[in-house]
């Protein structure tokens, strides 16, 4: 292959990589300070950088989550986080996670601009995840999609739905990185009690 024809092949595959880049992830001021918070009482993540997992949770959950305006750059007009969405999977050890996960809530809402910085909020409300097929002992593992659409119709999401992400927000399966970010995923074992309600 001759000089000029690497060098269109490589600035070829590096335009297809940025657009696929803007297309699929958030800039970084998008989603900078949304996060998944708590499971009940339980801290998963602090400052948006030290992730705890493993605890034991009773049922039903509360997941707490911080979360401000999407915006696309400092000072750019505020984008409504129109998608949000709790899925998880469960599992009795030692068995593996099933390959589908399953929608426990979700808002869509194309106006709103939550802003939450200083507390988090039960975001899908106080007791939401409750799900009839868990056992006590059962491992859960729950993500968080979060996304926004530009007046162009342009969407940014906090990860991709079709990728199947480990805690730690890597391929479950081959252990290569995802668009997913280890402050969105959380994973548990169900306790023995239930929460009084």
């Amino acid at each position: 292959m001759s000089f000029w024809k690497s060098t269109l092949a490589i600035f070829g595959l590096a335009l297809t990589m940025g657009i696929s880049a803007l297309f699929a992830c958030p800039t970084p001021l998008a989603f900078e300070n949304n996060y998944l918070h708590m499971i009940n009482n339980h801290v998963h993540t602090i400052n948006d950088g030290i992730y705890h997992n493993g605890f034991t949770a009773n049922l039903p959950v509360t997941m707490r989550y911080f979360t401000t305006p999407a915006q696309l750059s400092k000072g750019s007009p505020l984008l409504p986080l129109a998608d949000l969405i709790m899925e998880y999977k469960i599992r009795t050890p030692p068995n593996a996670y099933p390959a589908n996960w399953t929608v426990a809530a979700r808002i869509q809402n194309q106006k709103w601009n939550p802003n939450f910085p200083k507390r988090s909020i039960a975001l899908f409300g106080v007791d939401s995840f409750d799900p009839a097929e868990a056992k006590p002992g059962d491992m859960v593992i729950m993500r968080i999609y979060t996304s926004t659409v530009t007046v162009e119709g342009v969407v940014y999401e906090n990860g991709n739905r079709n990728e199947n992400p480990d805690v730690n927000g890597n391929d479950a399966a081959t252990g290569l990185p995802t668009t997913w970010h280890p402050k969105d995923i959380v994973e548990f074992v169900i306790g023995e009690k239930r929460k009084m309600q």
